[in-house]
């Protein structure tokens, strides 16, 4: 060897650092540590828990361009568990209802097997994951990130940060992301010996002052997703941008109020308690979604991208984040992929989020935000009441059918 050469570095070091650093292995990180090896990119995927995302997010979806990308032509009718366009949404103690049909049916899957397929594909390439990895901050260096800190205090370069890691950002709240504003509380219980009698998915609708139990429990949607089997996902989300507007006539109940009311609800709450009875749980937690704002600023230090429910890239109307954070995921990758010699910069930074914006599926997500917050501002602020909303139900049936 020529004594003038240096010796090759360890990949990940500062003299070899990898093209792409991905914290978090859901499907946002997956996707983009499959493309990634695609690429033939040198990319690591840095997951916190033991296994890639164990617990069940979202499971349902529409289908979208981006899975067929990822996973094939036609894989999502291996895990298809049901299908359905009926909604059937319910006023305030189910006085009355509408059922809407939409024009793309939601499939209904289990979320192990979907992360499975994931895993399937990115073991078709060269990306690396690393389970019980938490990526606690970034390293700078010439005003760029050129790495990630784990929380055992291992370091790894990289010339450029996908994150990934969800709704509970480290990395997020280090640039100081408003989760208050984004994220929304939701309980999610997975039954089983459940025997309803509409195949459709049904919402219930709670508004401040309804529950003698809780008179300042906030605006709230209760849902119930018919599974195969006798199974059924069901669960409540709470609308904490809406309370925070209302916080006059409402409060922000912490876990354990959640838990008491959701309890309650199970119990008492018209026809919901009937599709409750009888049944066994096989799974239940709480966590938060976010289906509040979009963060607006997709680079927000030279080299590093945000993704999914870190920036709140979530389809706001269902809740459902899988489809839009693979996208922007995809979308990440291709930039930097597209890119032959990577040094990001403050215009550079720009740059990307000027591309991004310009792209169909964010202007979908954006105009998918600006509906909802129409609807919830005339729910549950302009009528706001019980009694106003059931009086006026006509009108809500007219808003859900366009």
């Amino acid at each position: 060897m020529n004594n003038m050469q240096k010796p090759t570095q360890p990949i990940g070091s500062k003299d070899n650092p990898y093209d792409i650093v991905i914290s978090g292995a859901g499907p946002a990180g997956l996707t983009a540590g499959i493309f990634a090896g695609r690429y033939k990119l040198k990319a690591l995927i840095c997951e916190k828990e033991e296994h890639p995302w164990s617990f069940p997010r979202g499971e349902t979806l529409h289908n979208a361009k981006i899975f067929s990308q990822v996973l094939g032509d036609n894989v999502l009718n291996l895990i298809s568990i049901h299908i359905t366009a009926a909604r059937k949404f319910n006023s305030p103690m189910v006085k009355n209802t509408v059922e809407v049909f939409r024009r793309t049916p939601s499939i209904v899957f289990e979320w192990n097997n979907f992360i499975e397929l994931l895993k399937s594909r990115l073991l078709e390439t060269a990306t690396k994951i690393r389970t019980n990895s938490e990526v606690e901050e970034l390293i700078y260096e010439d005003n760029k990130c050129c790495g990630i800190r784990l929380q055992n205090g291992e370091e790894i370069y990289a010339k450029s940060i996908i994150v990934a890691d969800g709704h509970n950002s480290l990395i997020g709240k280090n640039f100081h992301i408003p989760y208050e504003k984004i994220n929304f509380p939701i309980v999610k219980r997975i039954i089983r010996n459940f025997h309803g009698d509409y195949y459709g998915f049904e919402y219930f609708f709670l508004v401040p002052g309804m529950l003698n139990y809780a008179p300042r429990f906030p605006p709230a949607v209760i849902f119930v997703f018919p599974r195969n089997k006798e199974k059924c996902e069901v669960g409540m989300m709470i609308f904490a941008d809406v309370a925070k507007k209302l916080k006059n006539s409402c409060d922000l109940p912490d876990e354990a109020e959640i838990m008491r009311v959701w309890n309650q609800l199970i119990a008492t709450y018209p026809r919901f308690s009937d599709l409750m009875r009888n049944t066994e749980i096989e799974f239940e937690g709480f966590t938060y979604i976010g289906a509040g704002e979009i963060y607006n600023n997709p680079m927000p230090v030279p080299g590093v991208f945000l993704t999914g429910e870190a920036m709140g890239f979530i389809e706001k109307s269902g809740a459902s984040g899988i489809a839009s954070s693979m996208q922007i995921a995809k979308f990440a990758v291709d930039y930097i992929a597209s890119k032959k010699s990577i040094y990001w910069s403050k215009s550079s930074a720009k740059s990307y989020s000027r591309t991004l914006k310009r792209t169909d599926f964010y202007h979908h997500i954006r105009k998918n935000a600006q509906k909802t917050q129409i609807q919830k501002y005339f729910f549950f602020q302009y009528l706001r009441t019980e009694e106003k909303i059931n009086k006026k139900w006509n009108l809500v049936k007219a808003l859900y059918k366009v």
